[in-house]
């Protein structure tokens, strides 16, 4: 993969076998994902994304049980399992900062077709 100028890996739980984290690994990828990082990926493991739409759901909830129906939710995302020697703080507040975009609806996350 840094042959052809990738460093970094988004490894989704089905993917995360054994073979492929430990190529990648030997390939020195650094490598994010949406649950903890697998035993022995630790010191490659920049950090993990998560949501968590227990709040959100909760204010729709009582929206809807008010009869305001039509609504959208927004969900934040946020990092965890941050690995410091891989992602700095700035780094962190860079995302922090594109996350409250994301959520404010000042950057779309709808594909283009």
């Amino acid at each position: 993969m840094l042959v052809n100028g990738v460093n970094v890996m988004f490894v989704d739980a089905p993917a995360a076998t054994p073979e492929i984290l430990s190529t990648a690994i030997s390939m020195q990828a650094v490598l994010v994902g949406l649950t903890s990082p697998p035993a022995g990926t630790e010191a490659n493991w920049a950090a993990t994304l998560t949501s968590d739409a227990t709040g959100a759901l909760k204010q729709l909830l009582v929206e809807v049980m008010e009869g305001a129906g039509g609504k959208n939710i927004v969900v934040p995302v946020t990092l965890v399992n941050v690995n410091p020697d891989l992602v700095s703080p700035g780094r962190q507040d860079l995302f922090n900062q594109v996350a409250a975009m994301v959520a404010a609806g000042e950057i779309g996350t709808q594909s283009i077709p």
